[in-house]
């Protein structure tokens, strides 16, 4: 929610977080019904252990590519500081 009220302009507010309930409430129904039926088709080890792989290797990638896929928070961060001292520079003079 933060970040959808962070980078929504003033204008889409409405229309995003419309959206964002609609699929919320989706997932909220779906997720039960394809949960149940993947238990009645698998078995409720397997599942556990396939999604518990698959929520493990989503970690890896992302500890190991993080600087990869997420390269602007680094930036924002540098130029916020470089930013900073160039205020502090002028005032200073």
């Amino acid at each position: 929610n933060y970040c959808l009220q962070k980078e929504t302009p003033p204008h889409m507010t409405g229309r995003v977080f419309g959206i964002q309930s609609t699929i919320l409430s989706g997932v909220m129904i779906g997720a039960p019904l394809l949960g149940g039926v993947m238990v009645q088709v698998a078995g409720p080890s397997r599942i556990f252990l396939n999604f518990g792989i698959v929520i493990a290797l989503i970690g890896v990638l992302g500890i190991a590519f993080g600087r990869v896929l997420w390269p602007a928070q680094k930036e924002k961060s540098d130029s916020s500081a470089e930013k900073a001292r160039t205020v502090e520079v002028m005032e200073g003079s």
